[in-house]
């Protein structure tokens, strides 16, 4: 793993985890792109990993979210 200092990596990983309480599914796309052009750049770190699973979860969550609240209403 590389422990370089990663400011790509680093703002997926923000952005994955705000995106989990507003904005999932904007948020996570950023997220799941900055993390794929970290991993590209500069081979993989926790942070950009983390970040590319945190930006998955975004988009599957804001999915789930609209089509339970259409099964709801």
């Amino acid at each position: 793993m590389n422990n370089k200092k990663d400011g790509k990596a680093t703002a997926s990983l923000v952005l994955g985890i705000i995106g989990l309480f507003v904005a999932g599914i904007i948020l996570g796309i950023v997220a799941l792109v900055l993390s794929n052009q970290s991993i590209k750049a500069n081979g993989p770190s926790r942070a950009a990993t983390a970040g590319k699973i945190l930006g998955i979860i975004d988009i599957v969550a804001f999915f789930v979210v609209i089509i339970l609240r259409n099964i709801l209403l």
